[in-house]
């Protein structure tokens, strides 16, 4: 495995981690994970909080550079085709 495999690799799965618990912290209908953080307490205000903003931006941001790392991994990863670009010969039997 090449240097730059192995690093996208590397940060696939530390973003992939990072993602995962970014969306297991939203906070959804019924309480979730969140509320394991201390998210249960609710505003009577009816409106996002400010911490509840932010976790929506982390998350995409993250979410955006895991699209973009795995883009560079599949660009990395897969090898090129050799000079040529088709498929190798058959051997065909004459007579």
């Amino acid at each position: 495995m090449t240097w730059p495999v192995l690093t996208m690799s590397i940060i696939l799965c530390v973003l992939s981690v990072i993602l995962t618990l970014f969306v297991l912290l939203h906070k959804s209908k019924g309480g979730g994970l969140s509320d394991l953080f201390g998210g249960g307490v609710s505003t009577s205000m009816g409106g996002t909080s400010v911490a509840e903003r932010n976790l929506d931006r982390l998350t995409v941001v993250i979410g955006l550079l895991w699209l973009a790392s795995s883009s560079c991994w599949c660009s990395t990863a897969i090898p090129e085709p050799e000079s040529g670009g088709s498929l190798p010969r058959r051997s065909t039997w004459e007579g």
